[in-house]
């Protein structure tokens, strides 16, 4: 049985108006199609704001029949009671870090940002490399 990445590891930095927000929850998402497979996984950021998530996988007795990968994946951040909608895509494929057409997903976010599109992701947050 093949394992397949549903999200890829997330790392990253939250601010609010340029400050780093510590113990803020960071919440992930994942729905997988062909799996028909819905979960969620949640860290607190650090006392620098600091935030890390491991990959999620996947494993299916089917998947290797042709299909195409379909995981919708997202990821709020709430800060004293308050909801920011920081990650939206729909991973299409079953490769590490696909997200950002293969970048690592180390992120700066910003809650108070505008949503910027990096192919199909749309989020609140720049790509740290």
């Amino acid at each position: 049985m093949a394992k397949y990445v549903l999200f890829s590891p997330v790392s990253g930095t939250v601010y609010l108006n340029g400050v780093v927000v510590p113990d803020a929850r960071v919440e992930r998402r994942y729905y997988w199609r062909w799996g028909n497979v819905r979960a969620t996984d949640e860290v607190t950021t650090d006392k620098q704001g600091r935030f890390s998530l491991e990959a999620i996988t996947g494993k299916s007795a089917t998947a290797w029949l042709p299909h195409e990968p379909v995981i919708e994946q997202d990821i709020d951040i709430y800060v004293k009671g308050q909801k920011y909608q920081v990650w939206g895509s729909t991973k299409r494929s079953y490769e590490v870090n696909s997200e950002l057409g293969g970048k690592t997903i180390k992120i700066r976010i910003e809650l108070t940002a505008e949503v910027v599109e990096y192919g199909k992701t749309l989020g609140r947050f720049t790509i740290e490399q």
